[in-house]
């Protein structure tokens, strides 16, 4: 196998950014979203709208951080 065909970022960071993005856009929608939200009757997003953002940054971090220090590297 070359080292072409391996995936040059780990799973886990793919997974956790996934989900971060997820929460953030959630979090995003929660806050500005209106007042004609879409599942407002379900869950109520405003309420968790600055939590969403924060924890879902927080899970992106980790990608972003490798991301950055493999091109470091790679010069």
């Amino acid at each position: 196998m070359s080292d072409r065909s391996r995936l040059p970022w780990p799973i886990w960071a793919l997974i956790l950014d996934g989900v971060g993005t997820l929460m953030l856009a959630a979090g995003l929608y929660g806050m500005f979203g209106g007042d004609d939200l879409v599942f407002a009757e379900i869950v109520d997003l405003r309420a968790l709208g600055i939590p969403l953002v924060i924890f879902g940054v927080l899970l992106i971090a980790p990608f972003v951080a490798f991301t950055i220090s493999h091109a470091r590297t790679r010069r």
